[in-house]
């Protein structure tokens, strides 16, 4: 794909982004989401619970010197200090995740699904990178069915978006990726949408919101086990104006919980990690809170070159050969 001209960004920024029938997770919330956008269960028949207010929340304040984590980990190896006890969970998966946007080329593959009053909707994301392209697919399936896919290359982010397996008679809209990432919280290029950092996660006990405990690292045979135990207000602040924006929500969910447990091996590269979390919306036509649980499960693939699929080409394979 080529990069749109200067009037082509000047179209696309007055294109509104549609609004959707989806439920989000965390993918998009990967996406390399990684994120991914996993989707909006039903989402516009939701309003955001009132009463959170994200808009004191400075990402800018939130964010770690990575440049600090490096020189930890550095110090760390040349003295034989356990990893684990040198760096904090929220260092390692910053560094991880560093030195995976940094290979010329990357797969992750995430399943998951996401419930809510007994209704289950079936997520399907592929983030491919493969030299300075990027490439995301989000397959929501269930009650709807959606099939999206998102190109980026240059400055722009071409989208596909609609309720066809065909990707190619889903409608095509252009935007430039700083227009996208306004919208979705992410680029495509981008590989968490949460904010991950020593402010962000949570590691005493007491202030654990989910059922899977603190913020920790566990040393392992294959490399290190990381839970995240995440602040569900100031982690979740780009994941939340997604949910907005893409549905049309006329305020913000209220997140329960997020917790990630990573896995990554001897060298610091993700081989696997899963999401599951928990918030509240309630419905425009009943005006009762209706609560809305998820997970994702997303493998990576690291020591070969993946090419990104042409909108004519079929990754349903991908999803069968995981499960």
């Amino acid at each position: 794909m080529s990069n749109t001209s200067t009037n082509e960004q000047a179209v696309a920024a007055k294109k509104p982004f549609p609004k959707k029938i989806i439920i989000p997770t965390v993918a998009a919330s990967l996406t390399i989401t990684l994120g991914i956008a996993a989707g909006l269960f039903a989402a516009k028949m939701f309003k955001g619970a009132a009463g959170i207010n994200y808009g004191d929340v400075d990402v800018g304040k939130l964010t770690d010197d990575l440049e600090v984590s490096k020189a930890k980990l550095d110090r760390a190896r040349a003295s034989g200090t356990p990893l684990e006890t040198a760096l904090k969970p929220s260092e390692m998966v910053n560094l991880a995740f560093a030195n995976y946007k940094d290979l010329p080329s990357a797969k992750a593959i995430g399943l998951g699904a996401a419930v809510s009053m007994g209704v289950k909707q079936e997520i399907q994301s592929i983030q491919i990178k493969d030299g300075s392209r990027y490439f995301e697919e989000s397959n929501s399936l269930g009650l709807v069915n959606l099939y999206d896919r998102m190109y980026q290359e240059g400055d722009t982010t071409t989208c596909y978006w609609g309720e066809s397996l065909n990707y190619s008679k889903n409608t095509a809209k252009k935007y430039t990726n700083e227009e996208y990432a306004e919208f979705m919280g992410r680029k495509v290029s981008d590989p968490l949408i949460y904010v991950v950092s020593a402010k962000t996660a949570i590691t005493k006990e007491e202030k654990v919101r989910s059922d899977r405990g603190p913020s920790k690292i566990t040393k392992q045979d294959y490399g290190y086990l990381v839970d995240l135990e995440l602040n569900p207000k100031t982690s979740v602040v780009n994941y939340v104006k997604q949910m907005q924006n893409i549905s049309g929500l006329t305020g913000y969910p209220t997140f329960y919980h997020c917790h990630l447990t990573f896995r990554f091996d001897e060298n610091l590269m993700p081989i696997e990690y899963t999401s599951y979390e928990k918030y509240n919306a309630t419905k425009a036509s009943v005006p009762l809170p209706v609560d809305i649980e998820a997970y994702l499960t997303t493998r990576f693939f690291t020591t070969g070159t993946y090419e990104i699929p042409k909108l004519t080409d079929s990754t349903q394979i991908e999803y069968a050969n995981i499960q």
